[in-house]
């Protein structure tokens, strides 16, 4: 089986990344899973490196998490608010597709 990592700067802990949970477990999925290749293909869409297609729906069931018992899901409205941020922040950009929003990791 083939494992993909990533190094991550360890400014992360003094950013407001690290205060703001919701935005950080996003911003960690969307560097996880973005093509880590210069060149693939997604549903004949040509990807470059660092970027990611998945619908907001998706997205929720993605950072699902445990709470108690049970599990919980971020609200669509909590998910689009953490990609605001994100963007504000010069980390990700996004584009709406016909397959799911592109997302892009910048920095």
């Amino acid at each position: 089986m083939h494992s993909n990592w990533f190094k991550m700067s360890c400014d992360v802990f003094t950013s407001d990344l690290w205060h703001d949970v919701s935005t950080f477990r996003l911003f960690m999925l969307l560097i996880g899973r973005a093509t880590h290749q210069e060149e693939t293909r997604f549903c004949g869409m040509r990807l470059l490196k660092g970027q990611y297609v998945r619908s907001y729906e998706k997205l929720c069931e993605d950072l699902t998490y445990k709470m108690g018992r049970g599990n919980q899901q971020y609200s669509k409205h909590t998910i689009h608010k953490c990609v605001r941020k994100l963007i504000r922040a010069g980390r990700i950009s996004v584009k709406e597709t016909e397959f799911g929003t592109l997302f892009t990791v910048l920095n």
